[in-house]
């Protein structure tokens, strides 16, 4: 017989070509744990949450869908950055990049890189002292 577990997991297969799953099952039966899918890509947490409700709807009976906790939905690149990235690294990387591309964004044609931005300073001072 198959367990709760196990039949969690084939439906999330199934139904999300998941590109990675991790389930676990607590000694009274509950079943949680997380799943990375692009079918999560642009959907809010709301609706990812929805959407493994309609799943556990579709696929488990009442009693077995009590025993589904916790099974939190990630995109691909959320997992990256969450679980394989213990040290944050990508996390890093990525907000940097993006506090770039603000900056650039609220300064338009007149932004420039902090490099760019010291060297400016540095030959005004120079300027000034001369």
């Amino acid at each position: 017989m198959e367990t709760l577990k196990t039949h969690v997991q084939r439906v999330l297969r199934q139904e999300l070509s998941p590109k990675a799953i991790f389930l676990y099952s607590l000694e009274n039966g509950i079943v949680g744990g997380w799943v990375a899918s692009k079918a999560f890509d642009g959907l809010s947490d709301g609706e990812r949450v929805q959407k493994l409700l309609k799943l556990f709807e579709k696929y488990f009976n009442a009693k077995s869908r009590r025993r589904i906790g916790a099974i939190l939905p990630f995109t691909p690149l959320e997992k990256k950055i969450l679980i394989d990235e213990e040290d944050g690294k990508e996390f890093t990387r990525l907000k940097k990049k993006a506090s770039l591309v603000k900056a650039k964004n609220e300064l338009g044609n007149g932004y420039k890189s902090s490099v760019t931005r010291r060297k400016a300073i540095s030959k005004t001072k120079q300027a000034a002292i001369a």
